[in-house]
């Protein structure tokens, strides 16, 4: 049953919309992680580079400022951006398919 809108060129067309918002879910979910790994990693590498030990035993020294601040935020932002539209996208792709005429496609109705 399913098997048969493999052989209508027509019916799989209706389909191009919302697999194209699946893809660039799935592409946009990618970019989240790569967004928030790259956020991780500068955070690491603020606190591994504030640890200075000649503040132990003089006074005068202090930790030095971060590294990254302003990408800090914009990684942030970034990730929380792509996240949301990744599942917009994704309900939008699921969408079609419920409300478009994609069953009466599939199943023959």
């Amino acid at each position: 049953m399913l098997n048969n809108p493999a052989s209508q060129p027509a019916t799989l067309e209706a389909f191009k919309a919302p697999v194209w918002c699946f893809v660039a879910g799935l592409l946009l979910a990618l970019a989240s992680g790569f967004f928030a790994w790259i956020n991780w990693s500068m955070h690491s590498f603020n606190y591994a580079s504030s640890a200075r030990y000649d503040m132990l035993w003089d006074a005068e020294k202090w930790i030095d400022p971060p590294h990254f601040q302003r990408a800090l935020d914009i990684t942030n932002w970034g990730s929380i951006a792509c996240g949301l539209l990744s599942a917009l996208s994704i309900a939008a792709g699921a969408a079609l398919i419920l409300h478009g005429d994609y069953l009466a496609a599939i199943f023959g109705i």
